[in-house]
Order: structure tokens, then C-alpha cells, then sequence
């Protein structure tokens, strides 16, 4: 009878230790699974953030690039030009000087609107009385005034009853500002057209030009502006699709964004 008690107690104690071992090593499962998943978080908050901090380096160094190419260029021209001696020896005759000072009141005014150009790009004031229709017409019309480039830019909005958010809206504009940069730059286009469908959900963009395509300069899809475009989007969950156009030339592109927030009319 001792014999069968003690027995019992041994079974009934290596049940519990089993039992406190199963329980022991569930804990230490789910406080490693919680641990995973806080480091995977971590992670991927990290890896975001580089993504921020690597897209808004390259911002600046486009800025930056411009503001040289565009700006410092022509400051350091017109510095040039009015340290010379013949700018000296103009202004003091009578018969150059006032049409001497003309050029040069048109070069500063062309050196403020080119400021003042870039500063509009960079800062469309969407939501502050500027629709995302009106700063891309606007962006449009200061590209056809500069008389720089030949192409040709349509740009049509689909009627909706959803409105874009202002933040979505600032990144729809600057992606369909390089998106145009980039036909003008690479595609060798006389035209592009760019429609823009808000949607319940998401914005879809599709953009066509009549440039050399995608057969004749394959390294166009590896510029610094397509590549931004794929960082913002890489952010927002969007997609983007490059394909040549129906026709012999040009080239099609397809991107879906989705609303950073959405608001239905």
C-alpha cells in the first residue's frame, strides 16, 4: 500500500514538474515571440526612417544642384560681369550706360524669377488657397514661360467626389514634378499628357509622352528623379509600372498611391 502511495506521489509529482516545465517553456515562447516582434518593429521603424533621412538627403542635394546650376551661376556671371572694367567704362558714357544698366535690371529680375520659380516648386502652398490642380498648372505654365524646352505638357484632373488631403496632395505634386522633369530631361518628347483619377481608396496617375522610349535609353529609368519618385512611393505603399507606348515612340507610366487620409464630399 506504501509501496502503490509512493508511487502515485512520484507520478503525481513528475505530472507537475512536466507541467511546470510546459508552462515555463510557453512563458519563455511568448516572451521571445513578443521580443521578436518588438526588435522586427524596431526594425522596420529604422529602416523607414533611414528611408526618410536617405530620400530627404537627396531632396536637398536636388536643391541644392539647382540652386546652383540655376541660381549660382548667373549671380556669379552678373558678379563677374559688374567687377570688369568695361562695365566701368560703360557706365560712364552717356550713350551705354542706360542701356547697360537695362541688361543688367534684366538679368537680376531673370536671377529673382528664377528664385522664386524653384521657391514655388518647393513649396506649391497646397492647402493654403492653392489647389493640386492649380500649383501643377502653375509648375506647367512657369516651364512653357521659360521657353527652355519645347515639350508640349497636358494635364487633366477626373472630376470626384472624394477630395485629396492636403499631405497626399503636396505628394502627388512633387511626384508628377519630376515625373515632367524627367520627360524633359531624358525623353526627347514634343508632347506628354498626365491624368490624374482620384479614386475611393487611391490616387491613380498615368502619364504618356511621345519621347525616344524605353528601347532607346533603358539608363533613363535609372535617374536620380525616378528613383526619388520609387523611395516616396516605397513609403506610402504606392506602385509604379513603366512600359513602352502603344505606338512606336514613348513611354507609358502607371503609379497608385494610396490617401494618407481620405474625405468624401
Amino acid at each position: 500500500m506504501e509501496t502503490k502511495l509512493l508511487y502515485t506521489s512520484l507520478v503525481f509529482l513528475s505530472m507537475s514538474v512536466l507541467t511546470l516545465i510546459s508552462i515555463a517553456i510557453l512563458i519563455k515562447s511568448k516572451f521571445s515571440h513578443q521580443r521578436e516582434q518588438r526588435e522586427a518593429k524596431i526594425k522596420a521603424e529604422r529602416e523607414l526612417f533611414r528611408k526618410i533621412l536617405t530620400e530627404k538627403e537627396k531632396h536637398l542635394l536636388h536643391v541644392s544642384q539647382e540652386l546652383h546650376d540655376i541660381v549660382g551661376v548667373k549671380v556669379f556671371g552678373l558678379g563677374l560681369l559688374l567687377q570688369s572694367d568695361e562695365t566701368f567704362r560703360k557706365l560712364k558714357e552717356e550713350v551705354y550706360a542706360p542701356q547697360f544698366i537695362q541688361e543688367i535690371l534684366a538679368e537680376t529680375n531673370e536671377i529673382a524669377q528664377s528664385i522664386r520659380s524653384l521657391s514655388h516648386e518647393y513649396q506649391p502652398r497646397i492647402g493654403m488657397g492653392v489647389s493640386l490642380q492649380g500649383a501643377l498648372n502653375n509648375f506647367i505654365q512657369r516651364i512653357l514661360e521659360s521657353k527652355k524646352y519645347k515639350c508640349q505638357i497636358h494635364f487633366s484632373m477626373n472630376e470626384s467626389a472624394i477630395e485629396i488631403d492636403v499631405n497626399s496632395a503636396i505628394e502627388i505634386y512633387r511626384i508628377l514634378c519630376e515625373l515632367i522633369k524627367n520627360i524633359l530631361q531624358h525623353a526627347d518628347a514634343s508632347k506628354a499628357e498626365l491624368l490624374l483619377f482620384p479614386e475611393k481608396e487611391s490616387v491613380s496617375i498615368w502619364v504618356k509622352d511621345n519621347g525616344i522610349g524605353l528601347a532607346n535609353d533603358p539608363n533613363s529609368l535609372q535617374g536620380i528623379g525616378l528613383q526619388n519618385i520609387k523611395t516616396r512611393l516605397s513609403l506610402y505603399g504606392g506602385t509604379m509600372k513603366i512600359e513602352p507606348a502603344a505606338s512606336e515612340r514613348g513611354t507609358c507610366i502607371f503609379i497608385e498611391i494610396p490617401y494618407l487620409s481620405t474625405n468624401e464630399n
